[in-house]
């Protein structure tokens, strides 16, 4: 809590300036259309070992951007669809089938030791 700033330095060992250029533009397409600050190729050049706020606000925006748009919202699409067809879905399992019969015979074993268990209480003086 006491430090006033954290600064954003991105760069590449693998990648060279015009790769992760076309890596970051491909990479925040879709957090820009959705309204997030994401750097430009100048930024992305300059990203390493500077302080431009404006540069390190980009930065956060492609991150908080990534983490809803890649993390968060296919998420939310899948509990969706999921959610609908399960809503349409009126045709229930037939537990009857032999399949399925065998499958609960085979998960629901029954204990086949009797409860002979005998608790002496010993009274204390």
């Amino acid at each position: 809590l006491l430090v006033r700033q954290y600064t954003f330095n991105w760069e590449s060992t693998l990648l060279s300036n015009t790769a992760l250029v076309k890596t970051v533009e491909a990479l925040s397409w879709l957090p820009e259309r959705l309204g997030f600050p994401v750097p430009d190729s100048q930024a992305v050049i300059a990203g390493r070992l500077n302080n431009h706020i404006e540069d390190a606000r980009a930065w956060a925006g492609l991150l908080i951007g990534s983490i809803v748009c890649y993390g968060i919202l296919p998420r939310l699409i899948a509990w969706l669809a999921c959610k609908i067809t399960l809503k349409t879905l009126r045709e229930r399992l037939n537990l009857n089938q032999p399949y399925y019969q065998n499958i609960l015979r085979t998960w629901q074993t029954k204990i086949v030791d009797a409860d002979d268990f005998q608790e002496n209480i010993v009274p204390v003086s």
